[in-house]
Parts: structure tokens; C-alpha cells; sequence
């Protein structure tokens, strides 16, 4: 993660700045053996309300090392997770290394921290680190490469992770000394070829074990270029990542070779229609006895800046706690400070006014809406499942949408994706079914969902067929030879499940719930009376 400052000074030559902006040295992140975690977490009282993250759907979120580093050893992965939502944080990105068939190297430390962040409702976002990138073979095996290594990542862990973040700083890795970054004549063009081959192999791989993946590439300062030139090699991204650092931010405005005034209106211009996030901002370390209070000043005006910016859609701070054991340059990026190293911490006051900020929203009274309540014009039309329907009063515990529809050929089976239905048993056809959200499918809890069931009849769950392990709740029921079929691109049919239920309450647990595994999308339910 980039981390190093870019200036040495604020009165060196704007030339030498911009030299020094373009070429970053790197510290590699390690992930040693497990250690058990415990947390202890103490506050300051310092906290400034300067930041309103009411109305506005950026969400933000914190970088972290908590797969064997250092600072997070002595700290639960519960207790990152609290302290991430106290700071009403929503994404947590974690560099992942992972060995040759795809498992993480500390899988002891990542299972309770995909299990904290699914029960926190906290995103993790992978970076994934691109360990089999060799600049010195042929485009053509670094694409294979990449495409072998995310395709192994994702037949994992498809089922824990929506968004991939494909390595990192890769654009300093390529850049030629004293250049810019904002054309491809600015980079080692055999670094730059092969990096951008392995990064389309990757988002392949990826893709073709999680139809749902949304990948990001990112770039830092003005190396805009690199992105441009991965785009024009065909490299299939969803996201633009990007990192911006107070150095930054201050050189661009005084500028007149790189006058940029806000640096996601000019990423807009540069790539328009891509959702960006920035997944690393902070301030440079300064004086200690001033680094505080500069630190609030910059995150403050700088997430401002772009929740403004609606094209925003995560802002992400590095990091979550000070890594005192690494260079003068790099240990003091955290928002806590360490009381007794690794286990006790108080928080900076950048944190404490983000934890203002997210109580003031959460205590925040809902008011009635000005705006009048007319009768609508359109004739209402009898719904295609009326109110006496054999499943009502469905709950998700997520808090996701879960609607009742009707079973036919051409019916989309998930409230957040566009999948259809396209065939299924005769004495199904017309019945009712819900629409679950697949946002859901990593789902670990016992009770998940819940419906009344107006009279007896049997319920039957459409679950993935890669499943190798069902979920705990679901393995006393009976399996089908019958399928339900879909146009998934990934698999053509789920598997059909059913069981007899009186009238009354049913409670099913989540996708994952239990020893579950290998399902990678979430299930369906139908509903029939005996």
C-alpha cells in the first residue's frame, strides 16, 4: 500500500517534487503465523464534529494489516471490526496473500474475520497481491499467470468477497524515473505490458468463478496514464481505485504544470461513467506535536470533497492502527495511538470526530416529509400474488429486500441482480416463491430469513449445486431429482430441497450457516400447499 511521503520538504522545487511524487519507495507487507487476538480499547475525549457524513452514498472505510501484522496480533478481529463501525466505517480492505490453489497463507486468521465482518455487516476488500507477476516473461504467460492465480482466489472465496482489489501500486512499479505518469510513454513499456497482461488475467480469473465480482485497478498521484494504457489492453475493471495523500493534495493545488482543484472531478473527466474509490488517503506524517490536529484538517475537508462528488462511492482511510516497528516514514498512519503495544490503543482525534459524526447521524430524529401525499392516477391492477397468499410476512434479519413473487419461466429470481428463471417443475409453475438477495450469499447466521405460513404445505429450497457442504438448517431435508433452472452464466440449474411444514412461522438460516461450503450464490425459496 502506498505509504512512503512523496515530499521531502514543502520548499523543494516544484520539479523535484513532481520527480519524487512519481517514483515511490516500498516497504513489503508480511504475514506472519497466527497469534490469538484480544482486544482493549480505551477513547480520548479530543473529538472534533467537522465531518457530516449524513445524505450522501459514499461509504466509507479503513485499510488495515490484520492477517498477521505486527500492530494487529494482539487485537481480535471482533474488536477491528467494533471499532470500525464505531467510526461508522463500512469497508475494510486487508492485503491477502494467497498460495498456488487460491487459500489465503493464514486461512487461522482470516475464517474469524470473515466471520466478524459478515456479523458487523463490514465489507472486507481484498488486495489481492499479485505474487506470480515476473516482468521478464512474455505477455502472454503473465496473462495466464494472473488469470491462474485470481481464478484459484476466487473458487475460494467467491462466496466471502464482493469486490477484488487487483494488487497494488503496481503504476510506481512501472514508472520511469522522473516521469509524471500521465501517458504510457512515462513507464518501463515491458513492465507496463506484461503488468497490464497479468491484470486482465486476473479480473478473468476472478470472473470466471464469481460471476458477481467487481474488480478495481488503481493508480496514485497523476499516474493516470497507467489506468488509460491497462483500459486500451483490454483489462475488464468495474471500479477505478485511487490514492490521494495530503503531499498530494497540496501539490496539485499550487501547481501550474498539475493544477488539479479537485481530484475526482478530474478522474471523472479522464474516465467518465467509472465509479471510483479512494481505497488509501491520509495525511503525511508530520511533527508529532502537530500531526493530530493536521491529520483531522486534511481527512475532514478531504472526505467532504468527495462525498460532493457523487461519482464517490467509497473513501477509504489508511490506517486503522500506527505500525511504530516500520520506518519513520510509515508508523504513524493510524487513527489510534498505541497505550500498550499491540493490545490497548486510544483514538487520534481524526477518530474521534469520525465517531462523533457517526453518533450524530445515528441519533440524528427522522422528520415527516414536506412534500404531499397525492392519490396516484394509474389504476390499481390486482397483484400477481394476492394478500391471502400461502407465504406472508417475510424478514430478512440483513435487513436486505426480500419480496414474494411468482414462480413462471422468465421470472427474476433475486431482488439485486437481473438472473431469470427459465424452467422448472410442472407442479411448481404459478406457486409462490420469495426473491432473496444474493448480497446474502455469504450469510452465516442460523435464522435469516423467516415467513408465515398461512396453511401446511411443503417448502422447498433451490440452493447452488457446487455446494459441497450444505448448511446445517438444511441438511435433514429432502433432495429432488427435479432442478430449477436459471440463466446464470456460471451454473444452468440450482438444486431443489423440500420439506413438510405446518401452518405457521418458518425460520431458515443463512447460505452459509454452520459448515456450509462451496455454495457461491445465495437460494431461493418456494412455497406449496399439501
Amino acid at each position: 500500500m502506498l505509504k512512503t511521503p512523496l515530499l521531502k520538504t514543502a520548499t523543494i522545487a516544484m520539479v523535484a517534487a513532481l520527480a519524487t511524487l512519481s517514483s515511490c519507495k516500498k516497504n513489503e507487507d508480511v504475514q506472519p503465523l497466527n497469534l490469538e487476538n484480544t482486544a482493549n480499547i480505551t477513547a480520548t475525549s479530543t473529538a472534533q464534529a467537522n465531518i457530516d457524513i449524513a445524505g450522501s452514498g459514499m461509504v466509507l472505510g479503513i485499510n488495515g494489516h490484520p492477517l498477521g501484522d505486527e500492530a494487529y496480533k494482539g487485537v481480535s478481529a471482533a474488536g477491528q471490526i467494533e471499532l470500525i463501525k464505531s467510526m461508522g466505517m463500512g469497508i475494510y480492505r486487508i492485503n491477502i496473500l494467497s498460495q498456488s490453489d487460491g487459500t489465503c497463507t493464514v486461512p487461522k486468521i482470516l475464517t474469524p474475520l470473515l466471520e466478524a465482518a459478515a456479523s458487523g455487516k463490514v465489507t472486507l476488500l481484498p488486495m489481492l497481491t499479485p505474487r506470480t507477476l515476473n516482468y521478464n516473461v512474455s505477455e502472454a504467460d503473465a496473462y495466464n499467470a494472473g488469470k491462474t492465480l485470481g481464478a484459484n482466489f476466487a473458487a475460494k472465496y467467491a462466496a466471502s468477497f464482493k469486490y477484488y482489489d487487483l494488487g497494488n501500486d503496481l503504476d510506481v512499479k512501472s514508472i520511469l524515473s522522473g516521469k509524471d505518469g500521465k501517458i504510457q510513454a512515462d513507464y518501463d513499456q515491458k513492465k507496463l505490458h506484461v503488468t497490464a497482461a497479468y491484470l486482465k488475467g486476473m479480473n478473468d480469473g476472478i470472473k470466471s468463478n464469481d460471476s458477481d465480482a467487481q474488480t478495481m485497478i488503481s493508480a496514485g498521484w497523476v499516474h493516470w496514464g497507467f489506468i488509460q494504457f491497462c483500459e486500451s489492453y483490454g483489462v475488464k475493471y468495474d471500479i477505478l481505485a485511487y490514492h490521494w495523500y495530503s503531499d498530494m493534495e497540496e501539490v496539485a493545488l499550487r501547481s501550474k504544470y498539475n493544477h488539479i482543484e479537485d481530484i475526482t472531478v478530474k478522474l471523472n473527466s479522464l474516465f467518465p461513467g467509472k465509479p471510483i474509490w479512494i481505497t488509501e488517503t491520509n495525511a503525511r506524517p508530520k511533527d508529532a506535536s502537530i500531526f493530530e490536529a493536521y491529520q483531522n484538517t486534511f481527512l475532514t475537508s478531504f472526505i467532504n470533497k468527495c462525498k460532493a462528488n457523487p461519482t464517490v462511492k467509497a473513501l477509504l482511510i489508511y490506517e486503522l492502527f500506527n505500525e511504530p516497528y516500520k520506518s519513520a516514514a510509515e508508523n504513524n498512519y493510524g487513527v489510534t495511538n498505541w497505550v500498550t503495544p499491540y493490545s490497548k490503543w486510544s483514538n487520534k482525534v481524526v477518530a474521534n470526530t469520525l465517531i462523533q459524526a457517526n453518533s450524530a447521524l445515528s441519533t440524528a430524529p427522522v422528520t415527516t416529509p414536506t412534500v404531499p401525499v397525492t392519490t396516484p392516477t394509474v389504476p390499481v391492477t390486482t397483484p400477481t400474488v394476492p394478500v391471502t397468499a400461502l407465504i406472508t410476512n417475510i424478514t430478512a434479519t440483513t435487513g436486505k429486500k426480500y419480496q414474494l413473487s411468482k414462480l413462471t419461466s422468465g421470472a427474476v429470481y433475486y431482488t439485486d441482480r437481473s438472473y431469470d428463471i427459465t424452467s422448472a417443475p410442472s407442479y411448481l409453475v404459478n406457486t409462490p416463491f420469495i426473491q432473496t438477495a444474493n448480497e446474502d450469499k455469504i450469510n452465516t447466521s442460523s435464522s435469516l430469513l423467516s415467513f408465515n405460513l398461512n396453511h401446511a404445505g411443503t417448502v422447498y429450497v433451490a440452493y447452488d449445486p457446487r455446494a459441497t457442504t450444505l448448511p446445517t438448517w438444511l441438511q435433514g431435508w429432502k433432495k429432488l431429482t427435479d432442478k430449477i433452472g436459471i440463466n446464470d452464466s456460471k451454473i444452468s440449474s440450482f438444486n431443489l430441497y423440500s420439506k413438510d411444514f405446518p401452518a405457521g412461522k418458518v425460520t431458515l438460516g443463512g447460505n452459509m450457516a454452520g459448515a456450509a461450503a462451496g455454495a457461491l450464490c445465495q437460494y431461493i425459496v418456494i412455497a406449496k400447499t399439501n
